[in-house]
């Protein structure tokens, strides 16, 4: 999905520069090789194949690069000759194996094109004279040297072109993952320019509102007391504006689950919660309803105010699903659908295009089955089972934001479900806050490979413990360096019982309310 910012057009000049630097080298290669057809010729009196080879070869080289300069077809072509060069070599050296390598190193160096479809004709080549020449030699041409041996059985001759073949795919698979990576990279980059041309229009339109508080400040200066009352009004109302962020504040952590709640039905459990601004566009949310145990994070669009309100709409929003449906309908990705539904009809207007949204992820827990039933959209699932790590993958949809009325209508959410019967689970969901800091090293980013690593390191410590491990973590990851976004991981540990076990605490329920 990625790839589809950069148009074909970017994508061409991209690998423009790429291919003249390639072609510089891949030159120096084909004259290497007619070099080396000229060398061999001193010690086999082979002047004439080695000569009038390397010339039409050259020669048809220089043609379809010329006469096609806007196509790639003379690197198909340069394929194609390093492959003849090899049969040359060995035809010039009298069948002498070690020419063989030349068809390894060929294949190599077709990698710096970053076109995988290149050792198609080379090895193509490369296999169609090797049977030919063989099978000339073997009926009685002699002279056709493909090998010194007497004889090569077919069992030898498969073998020695499967490994041709093998190593012939590593290098496509070496320039398929090349090229991958450089359009990622130049992807990366244009994101990175957009924002700042972005960046660079809002500063100067900073510039201009700084020109106009400037003159704004000499009128000012000029009515003192003017001044005097208008800087207490505005302090008054920046004391407001603050007042009502932090009121908001606590409104929003009292919508939260507490943390006498979470520990009521999930005992072992702890939640990591730290927003980049005074209030947070991340939330989670904790439900119980008839013995099953609704568990969600989500990342709101945005941070700060207007994250927060988008908080309160998608928590709000998931408690009268839950309220609103039976426990049988409540799978975890008919909540996401009914919620897709819910924010539609909150923001979607005729035709128009949902900007704001969620990526979450929830699961439905049930304690007397013992199964976690999970989906995501855009979030994923990391648990712990058997001292082994999974990830469970939601949908790459979110809710709300980037689909229109017509499409929306057509999403499905899925789920998957686990079982911890026959063994202890830990599991954690979470936003991308955590993952997306950046080093303050470097400026290089956690991703999802250093916090799957950072799970693995401290699952096994009690889960009271965990939050503190995670927030020296990341002290020292982001260092003096600002947050970049709201951070909220959820941890719970739920241990397998048996049915008996359950049966007990049944009676004990009973018990308790007699």
């Amino acid at each position: 999905m990625e790839t589809q910012l950069l148009t074909q057009q970017e994508i061409k000049n991209l690998f423009k520069e790429i291919y003249r630097k390639a072609d510089k080298l891949i030159e120096k290669v084909l004259w290497a090789y007619v070099l080396f057809s000229l060398f061999w010729s001193i010690f086999y009196d082979t002047w004439l194949i080695g000569i009038s080879v390397s010339t039409i070869c050259m020669a048809f080289y220089y043609f379809s690069k010329y006469v096609l300069p806007n196509s790639t077809f003379y690197q198909y072509v340069s394929a194609s000759i390093q492959a003849i060069f090899v049969a040359l070599f060995i035809y010039q050296m009298h069948g002498l194996f070690e020419m063989h390598f030349f068809a390894f190193i060929s294949c190599t160096v077709l990698i710096i094109y970053q076109n995988p479809f290149l050792q198609i004709p080379f090895i193509s080549l490369i296999v169609l004279h090797h049977g030919l020449f063989g099978y000339l030699q073997y009926i009685g041409y002699r002279e056709i040297y493909f090998t010194q041996l007497d004889y090569m059985d077919l069992q030898t001759f498969i073998i020695h072109g499967s490994l041709a073949g093998i190593i012939s795919g590593i290098s496509g698979m070496w320039a398929y993952t090349l090229k991958k990576n450089t359009i990622e990279r130049a992807l990366k980059l244009k994101i990175i320019q957009d924002k700042s041309c972005i960046l660079e229009q809002l500063n100067k339109e900073l510039q201009v509102r700084e020109e106009e508080l400037k003159q704004n400040l000499e009128e000012l200066n000029t009515m003192q007391d003017e001044l005097i009352s208008k800087n207490r009004m505005i302090e008054k109302h920046i004391n407001n504006i603050r007042a009502s962020i932090n009121y908001a504040k606590r409104i929003q952590e009292a919508l939260l689950p507490s943390e006498d709640f979470f520990k009521k039905y999930l005992p072992e459990s702890f939640v990591y919660y730290r927003p980049k601004d005074v209030v947070s566009g991340d939330f989670y949310f904790l439900e119980e309803k008839d013995n099953k145990i609704y568990l969600a994070v989500a990342d709101c669009t945005g941070h700060g105010v207007p994250g927060a309100f988008m908080s309160l709409i998608g928590s709000e929003s998931i408690y009268h699903i839950i309220k609103s449906f039976s426990t049988e309908q409540l799978t975890s990705s008919f909540i996401l659908n009914q919620l897709q539904k819910k924010i539609e009809g909150t923001f979607l207007k005729e035709e128009e295009t949902i900007k704001d949204g969620m990526e979450i992820g929830i699961c439905v827990i049930d304690l007397q089955a013992q199964t976690i039933e999970f989906a995501g959209a855009k979030n994923s699932l990391i648990y712990f089972k058997n001292n082994t790590i999974h990830i469970v993958e939601g949908d790459k949809i979110g809710i709300g934001y980037n689909y229109n009325n017509k499409i929306s209508n057509n999403l499905q959410f899925n789920s998957t479900q686990i079982s911890y019967r026959d063994g202890d689970i830990t599991f954690y969901l979470f936003s991308d806050g955590y993952k997306d800091q950046f080093y303050h090293q470097n400026g290089k980013k956690l991703n999802m490979s250093g916090f799957k690593e950072l799970l693995i390191n401290l699952y096994e410590n009690p889960l009271e413990e965990q939050p503190t491990i995670l927030d020296n973590f990341l002290t020292q990851w982001v260092g003096k360096k600002s947050l970049i976004d709201d951070i909220l991981i959820v941890g719970v540990k739920l241990r397998a019982r048996t049915p008996l076990t359950f049966q007990k605490l049944e009676l004990q329920a009973i018990e308790y309310k007699l």
